[in-house]
């Protein structure tokens, strides 16, 4: 079957699916080191199968670690997004080791964050509870029963 423009403007869904699932297959019993190869050379059936060799065991790790099933597979579909994004500007000399690296260290930013962020929580509080705000609500209480006062006198008589 002859295409000029793209390899599957002739094949139907099916068959695109199957091919797809040929080419899965073929790289998906390669090496670490040559789905890198791959990956340098924008091969996108190479990324593919390091998704699938990594993600549930990175996801197991954000898991065990965070105990928030959201949480952990942000974290690797970051982790993934990162790896295509800069494929050609990061050396990876061991690509399990990078993967679960960089996951470690994705866990321990989040973690990092949410401390942050549960510290900003409670000294915002604590600012909050030592303001008196007692003069102000007192001039808007005498402000709302003169202003109820007021009006009970315009009605009429029982």
């Amino acid at each position: 079957m002859m295409c000029f423009f793209d390899t599957y403007c002739y094949l139907s869904s099916n068959d695109q699916g199957n091919l797809t699932s040929m080419l899965y297959k073929k790289v998906d019993t390669y090496t670490d080191d040559q789905l890198l190869k791959l990956l340098l050379e924008d091969d996108m059936s190479a990324f593919e199968a390091i998704y699938h060799r990594y993600w549930p065991r990175l996801y197991a790790m954000g898991y065990k670690r965070l105990k928030e099933k959201e949480t952990a597979e942000e974290l690797v579909q970051d982790l993934f997004s990162s790896l295509w994004i800069n494929r050609h500007a990061v050396v990876i000399q061991n690509l399990s080791s990078y993967l679960f690296s960089s996951m470690k260290y994705k866990v321990i930013n989040y973690m990092r964050h949410e401390i942050v962020k549960q510290n900003y929580v409670t000294q915002a509080l604590a600012v909050h509870e030592g303001i008196d705000n007692s003069t102000e609500e007192n001039v808007l209480l005498h402000d709302l029963q003169l202003a109820f006062d007021r009006e009970v006198s315009k009605l009429p008589a029982a």
